[in-house]
């Protein structure tokens, strides 16, 4: 709770910063490659998988050149990932699909190199939804990456990387289903500014 209040914090005053410059509000979806690390450098029982995601940003220069972009946005998720049916004498094991769906704040810094060209980092701030099990609430991970703005259309490649370990899960009867890694992703992101 104290780093969710530190990041809006954070949030409100870099926008309190900017208040008397433009604001430009826009849309964005996003589509990823989803790479989870392994809990266990011995164990290969995650899959990777594939992610999509779609929000409204407001984006806004704060010093110079650099600029602030917040957001709230939906992410789904989904991966494989090795499980073990405890079954006396033996284990059974079996792969089974998790559906990751996420509220997200992201919060990032855009510093243009070019007139065309950009480069980005900062934080996305997400709450797992539909598991009951969740070890981090919120997960933070951490963006970097570079974009282009061709007109009003706005593309960008990042990045994102988990800062803690994410665990979740159910209980079916006698056994626990879930997963235990790091969150890894490689997004391509693209926005339109609806107002500016």
């Amino acid at each position: 709770m104290k780093q969710l209040t530190i990041s809006i914090l954070l949030v409100l005053a870099v926008f309190a910063a900017s208040a008397q410059r433009a604001h430009q509000i826009g849309i964005y979806t996003e589509g990823a490659w989803f790479m989870p690390k392994e809990f266990s450098s011995n164990s290969n029982s995650l899959k990777n998988g594939f992610g999509v995601g779609a929000g409204i940003y407001v984006s806004s220069p704060i010093w110079k050149k650099l600029s602030a972009v917040a957001g709230l946005g939906y992410r789904y998720k989904e991966n494989k990932s090795q499980q073990y049916l405890i079954d006396e004498p033996s284990y059974t094991t079996y792969w089974t699909k998790f559906n990751q769906s996420y509220l997200v704040i992201p919060v990032k810094l855009q510093y243009p190199v070019s007139r065309h060209y950009f480069v980005e980092t900062g934080v996305d701030i997400s709450w797992l939804l539909n598991y009951k099990h969740v070890n981090e609430k919120p997960e933070f991970d951490w963006v970097v990456g570079f974009g282009s703005k061709q007109h009003r259309l706005q593309w960008s490649v990042n990045y994102k990387q988990g800062f803690d370990w994410q665990g979740f899960g159910e209980i079916y009867g006698n056994n626990h289903v879930g997963q235990v890694f790091r969150n890894r992703m490689l997004v391509l992101n693209l926005s339109y500014p609806l107002w500016e």
